[in-house]
């Protein structure tokens, strides 16, 4: 994972964003592509909010001895090198454009006032073919070491789990977690799932929590709290209407009000 796309909006997210874009480039020493996409007919506003954008960027980069490169060539000592990169046209279309192009998306979770479109990262999700990373609304949290990865039987969890492999050996802890949806569950596949990940030089813990009445989302949000992880890995699980992708609760839930940097991929 060494290609990472940051999403700016020139807004207050931004410094969230950024850091937990830097904290993720740092130890993968990746390369930071931000984005900031506009329209064609600029308004005053989206100026300014691309000038905020912009300072922001330079400032990160002189703070944070971060290395401007457009071409690995280009890279001398430096841990993090970063590129910037204001775009004009179909914003949407852009994005995923660049996300397709890169490992990773890193992007604030959706708010009003914050830019971007509100169903970005369904968008993302449902067309990049990339992961996403949410990151959380502000920074300043001591850091846990712990990774937890929610685990379902499916297609979904499988490629979030592929996509956090890069990032797991970087955790001081892993923890798979299970929650039995029915009676009939038993906690075999996640132990077996431990053990796959033990040939990947990862040591995981794993949690298996018997079905209840409490929606899955809570629960899951319970453990990661007590837990007090860094990092929440997830598959984005969808259902269809009407021919509509629609993401469940749960997923919405870690979407809208987890407060700590999520990886999705559906």
């Amino acid at each position: 994972m060494k290609a990472i796309l940051v999403l700016a909006s020139g807004r207050d997210c931004d410094g969230a964003v950024f850091g937990t874009a830097l904290s993720l480039a740092r130890p993968l020493r990746a390369h930071l592509e931000f984005l900031q996409v506009g329209t064609p007919a600029v308004p005053r506003g989206v100026r300014r909010h691309s000038h905020s954008a912009l300072r922001r960027f330079e400032e990160l980069c002189e703070k944070d001895l971060v290395e401007i490169a457009l071409s690995p060539d280009d890279v001398g000592t430096a841990a993090v090198s970063a590129a910037w990169c204001a775009d004009r046209g179909n914003a949407l279309e852009h994005m995923l454009h660049y996300a397709r192009h890169n490992d990773l998306t890193v992007v604030s979770r959706p708010a009003k006032g914050n830019g971007l479109p509100e169903d970005l990262v369904e968008r993302l999700l449902s067309a990049a073919g990339r992961p996403v990373l949410l990151a959380p609304s502000e920074l300043g949290r001591k850091r846990s070491g712990i990774a937890v990865v929610f685990w379902k039987e499916t297609a979904a969890s499988a490629k979030a789990l592929a996509a956090a492999m890069p990032l797991l050996p970087l955790s001081d802890r892993v923890v798979l977690v299970s929650v039995a949806e029915n009676d009939n569950k038993t906690p075999e596949c996640i132990e077996h799932l431990a053990r796959r990940l033990a040939w990947n030089g990862i040591e995981a813990d794993f949690r298996w929590l018997k079905a209840d009445a409490r929606p899955v989302a809570k629960r899951l949000d319970e453990v990661a709290n007590e837990l007090d992880a860094d990092l929440v890995v997830m598959g984005g699980h969808a259902r269809s209407r009407t021919h509509q992708l629609v993401f469940g609760g749960c997923t919405r839930h870690f979407i809208e009000r987890c407060e700590r940097p999520v990886l999705l991929m559906h």
